[in-house]
């Protein structure tokens, strides 16, 4: 939705003075702009683990391309993501230190150890 708003910018711009309604500011569009670019890498996450055929190989392949992709991003909410995925990791380790990451992260109900299910 965001995008959408920001490819709007050169249409609301033109007709600022058409439309009583106080336009976006600049920096306001640059906040707009960042946020799309720090979401951008969970956009594409998104997708591949909805994908109907997914492997295990896969979720952890687009969990840690998502960390390293939004890591690289640098904003604060960017960082902010990869700080929850982190923390996320972290939580579900098993008494054993185990990790359990996959199973527990794709069922959140489970709180690691020996959890035969949510």
């Amino acid at each position: 939705m965001a995008e959408s708003v920001y490819k709007t910018r050169g249409y609301v711009n033109e007709n600022e003075h058409e439309d009583s309604r106080q336009p976006l500011t600049e920096e306001e569009w640059s906040e707009l702009q960042e946020i799309i670019l720090s979401l951008k890498p969970a956009r594409g996450t998104t997708t591949i683990l909805q994908s109907s055929q997914l492997l295990l190989r896969d979720f952890f392949a687009a969990w840690m391309k998502c960390k390293y992709r939004s890591a690289a991003v640098k904003s604060d909410l960017a960082l902010e993501l990869v700080k929850n995925m982190n923390q996320r990791e972290k939580a579900r380790v098993n008494k054993k230190g185990e990790k359990n990451v996959a199973f527990s992260i794709l069922l959140p109900g489970v709180q690691g150890g020996n959890s035969t299910g949510p």
